[in-house]
């Protein structure tokens, strides 16, 4: 539909409010379980508002809605590759943290979650436009192979060249940044922090991959790839 600004409004929304939140709950001394409860917060506010953005911009009613085996059988089918892909990917992410603790120790762990936290910090612009461009793209398709082709080479270019604006100047800052976020106890952080940055970029490419073999209708190539990734 294209309608990605709907998507846009609660996130910035729910991104300014949840942080607010989180200062007060540790201005007021609040335990771990308020931050649970945060959490809860969060997915309900997004729930309730695409049910509004549903029922009220799209005139749909959600008590409509039928089940249907044909459908769920469908999905699953088409699906189960993507859900492999999503738990290997996990695995990918996340076995080099459990990795360092085993090998080296807890407190190299600390200094690399937070060099990867920092990076996330700007992964999701990039990611933000692919979501919003590609039904665009895949439109195109539609028309023609050469508009389609066209279009993503030109999604490619605009995403590649925005992740390196973004990480050049915050590899030559990385110094400051650390320390203004961290502090100076946080000094080891720095030459992970400017190793791990440049990973955005490949991650951008992961993902333009994904979304292309998506395109093709090739998901299992996708998920044969990340499977391979992951073990080596």
């Amino acid at each position: 539909k294209i309608q990605s600004k709907y998507a846009a409004y609660v996130t910035i929304f729910v991104g300014i409010l949840i942080p607010i939140l989180k200062l007060i709950l540790i201005h007021f001394d609040k335990g771990i379980v308020f931050f649970a409860a945060l959490l809860t917060l969060e997915s309900a506010l997004f729930v309730l508002y695409f049910l509004y953005v549903y029922i009220s911009y799209f005139h749909q009613n959600p008590l409509n809605w039928k089940f249907s085996f044909e459908t769920l059988k469908s999905l699953l089918t088409d699906s189960w590759p993507l859900f492999l892909t999503g738990l290997s990917g996990y695995l990918y992410d996340r076995i080099d943290q459990v990795m360092i603790h085993h090998f080296i120790d807890s407190s190299t762990v600390g200094f690399y979650d937070i060099a990867t936290k920092i990076t996330s910090i700007w992964i999701f612009i990039p990611g933000i436009i692919i979501g919003s461009l590609f039904p665009a793209i895949m439109n195109a398709k539609l028309e023609s192979q050469k508009k389609y082709v066209s279009r993503f080479y030109s999604l490619t270019v605009l995403t590649v060249s925005l992740s390196l604006i973004i990480t050049i100047p915050i590899f030559l800052l990385a110094t400051p940044v650390v320390t203004i976020i961290f502090g100076a106890d946080y000094y080891g952080v720095i030459p992970i922090f400017k190793i791990y940055i440049w990973t955005g970029i490949g991650t951008l490419l992961v993902t333009l991959t994904q979304y292309y073999l998506l395109a093709e209708n090739r998901a299992k190539t996708f998920l044969a790839l990340t499977v391979l990734s992951t073990v080596v």
